[in-house]
Parts: structure tokens; sequence; C-alpha cells
């Protein structure tokens, strides 16, 4: 009698005890949820920033070559209509102008110091030492890097290039 009354009261903890040992586990299981999904939400913070910063290179990429929409108003008069459309259009391409006349009046200064050096009665084969020089070299780098210097100075200062 007392063995059984023994046994029953054991037995009826046993059930908790299982109930103890299962809230334990899931509770753990939760907290390893719970770590990953932090983990996860880290690594995705990061993605999204990461992308966020490529689309405002892009934006920045594009937008010296992006023009701002013109506005087009109808005047009555053909000749004034027409300067507008000129005008509207000469505007996208300011700076490559600019770029073209500047290498074309480097071109042009190079041609007439070839010319005096030869008519000077220097060989033909000796001009270009003379001519093409540092600062010309710099001019050129100069030029260069600011068409397509941006986007490389951009990753050399992340690391990534």
């Amino acid at each position: 009698m007392i063995l059984g009354a023994l046994g029953g009261l054991v037995g009826s903890f046993i059930p908790k005890l299982i109930g103890l040992y299962k809230e334990h586990q899931d509770h753990k299981h939760e907290m390893e949820m719970m770590q990953f999904q932090l983990q996860n939400m880290d690594r995705i913070e990061h993605m999204q920033l990461e992308e966020a910063k490529a689309f405002a290179m892009l934006n920045t990429d594009a937008s010296p070559y992006s023009v701002q929409e013109p506005v087009y108003e109808k005047t009555g008069n053909p000749f004034l209509n027409g300067l507008q459309i000129i005008l509207m259009t000469y505007n996208s391409t300011v700076r490559p102008t600019v770029t073209y006349l500047l290498i074309g009046f480097y071109v042009l200064i190079k041609y007439f110091m070839i010319m005096s050096i030869i008519h000077s009665g220097v060989a033909w084969t000796s001009v270009a030492k003379d001519v093409y020089t540092g600062i010309d070299s710099d001019f050129i780098g100069a030029i260069i890097a600011f068409w397509f210097g941006n986007r490389s100075m951009y990753h050399l200062h992340r690391g990534n290039l």
C-alpha cells in the first residue's frame, strides 16, 4: 500500500517533468530561431544598404549626363520657335562641345608648333620629343579623368578597385 501510494505520487510528477522538459526544449528552440532571425536581419539590412548605395551610385553616374527637360513654348514666330529648338538641343551638348573645342585648339597649336619647328630646319624625326611634353600628357590626362574618373575614384576609395 505504501509502495502503491509512493508509486502514484512519483507517477503524478512524471507528466509534469516531461512537460517542463518539453517547455525547456521549446524555449531553447525559440531562442535559437530568434538568434538566427537576428543574424539574417543584419545580413538583409546590409544587403539593402549595399543595394541603396548601388542605386545611388548609378544615379550619381547618370546625373551629369541627364538633361533637364526643356520647356518649349510656341511663340507664333517661326524664327523664335526654331531658335528655341536649336538652343534646347545645344543645352544638352555644352560639356562635350567645350571638350571638343579644347582638343581642337590643342591639336591646332601642336600642328603650328610642328610646322614652325620643321620650317626652322630641324629634322622631322626630332620634333616629337620637343612637341609632346609632360604638360601635354597632364592635359590629356585631365580630360580623361574629367569624363571617366568619377566612378574609378569612388571604387578606389571604397577599396573595390
